[in-house]
């Protein structure tokens, strides 16, 4: 990837919020053995050859190594694909859409809450993730319970592998 970019690893995937008519909010961590210097790319296809944005960021210990972008410039009302780079490869791709400038003839949500992460597999996110049809997606409750570990769920409610850390309840 080259740029001048730092070695590390997008731990926690992309996200994208917050759109406008021409600009969109864009999101990553990236770990390092330090402060890291990535790149970001908005392009209008999903194999990255016609790139609508670009730029530069820095994800330091200030900000948990979190980068967080004001991507702008876009046209509105349109999907997007996005990924940040590094000397150690690109992220995982993300698809991202710029809100109508003006109104909108339709708006189609998709709600999501309490989910608890403990409890399952939660295949609504799947369902809502394979419409191509959903405009907005909206997460109005908890996903991690500050609970010690086998309260809520009970050891037996818990699917494997999904253990919540640490282990016990956060003092207050």
């Amino acid at each position: 990837m080259g740029g001048g970019f730092s070695n590390g690893a997008f731990t926690h995937g992309v996200a994208s919020g917050d759109p406008t008519h021409d600009s969109v909010i864009l999101w990553t961590r990236f770990a390092n053995a330090g402060d890291g210097r990535i790149g970001w790319e908005i392009s209008r296809d999903e194999t990255f050859s016609d790139i609508a944005a670009s730029g530069q960021a820095n994800a330091s210990a200030a900000n948990d190594y979190c980068a967080k972008i004001d991507a702008r410039g876009l046209a509105p009302g349109r999907p997007y694909f996005y990924r940040f780079l590094s000397a150690s490869g690109p992220s995982v791709t993300g698809q991202t859409r710029t809100a109508p400038a003006g109104a909108a003839a339709t708006l189609r949500a998709a709600l999501f809450s309490c989910s608890n992460f403990a409890f399952g597999y939660f295949h609504a996110y799947a369902h809502a993730a394979a419409q191509d049809d959903i405009d907005l997606a909206l997460h109005c409750g908890d996903y991690i319970y500050e609970m010690a570990l086998g309260r809520y769920p009970s050891e037996a409610e818990t699917v494997p592998g999904r253990l919540i850390e640490p282990v016990r309840e956060p003092p207050r």
